[in-house]
This record gives C-alpha cells, structure tokens and sequence, in this order.
C-alpha cells in the first residue's frame, strides 16, 4: 500500500513549519551566544578596570600626616586657654585653622578658632537670654 498523497498546497505548508523551525532554533542560538558574549566581555573589562585600581592605589604616595590638615603646620604643642568648667566638644578643620566648639554643663558657651601658627585667632562667646 502506498500513502495517500498530500495536496500541493499542504506540502507547502509543511516545508514553511519546517523553514520556520529552524529559524527559530537559529533565532535562539544567536540570541544565547550575543548574551553569552556580552556578559564575558563585561567581565574582563570589570576584571580589567579592578586591576587598573589596584596599580593606581600602589602607585599613590602616602600622604605625610600634615596633608591631614589641609597642608597648614601646626607647632607640635599649642596651648588652648578654656574658662573653667569648659571642655571641648568638636573640632573641625577650616580654611582658616582649626575650629574648636567649647561647651560647659552639656551646652555649647562658644567658638575658638585656632590659627596654623598656633594662637587663639578669634573666642566666640554664645550668650543666651535668660
């Protein structure tokens, strides 16, 4: 017995399922392999850009402590004149020394600003009304 046999226009179809099969499976080896690609060259490149890091930090001079300071040198010992009961709550740098917020009793009573030479260059004294 032989088989029955196929209209023309359904041979067509049949071929076209099967063109389109393939493309599909071709679609999807492009896809896995431009994804597959691009995350590999990410990698190196995160790899390349960590070892670019790791000379750039083995390359940087260390900073002398004075670089701390903004470059002001300060003299090694610097007497700071406080009333009594006063501490020294912060210290912060600025442009033109080092700023010292005085409190007493847990309020703040004022401001030294401490110049690079090593002299009291301003006292701000905070009154409040009482």
């Amino acid at each position: 017995m032989s088989e029955p046999q196929m209209p023309v226009n359904q041979r067509v179809l049949k071929w076209i399922v099967i063109i389109l099969g393939i493309l599909i499976v071709l679609g999807l080896i492009v896809i896995v392999y431009t994804v597959a690609s691009r995350l590999s060259e990410r990698a190196e490149r995160k790899a390349a850009e960590l070892k670019q890091k790791e000379l750039r930090q083995e390359q940087m001079p260390v900073e002398p402590s004075w670089a701390l300071t903004g470059g002001m040198l300060f003299p090694e010992e610097v007497t700071v004149p406080l009333e009594a009961g006063e501490n020294v709550a912060s210290a912060s740098m600025v442009p033109q020394g080092i700023l010292l917020t005085l409190q007493r009793g847990g309020e703040t009573t004022g401001l030294l600003l401490i110049s690079p030479d090593g002299t009291v260059r301003s006292r701000f004294v905070i009154q409040r009304p009482e």
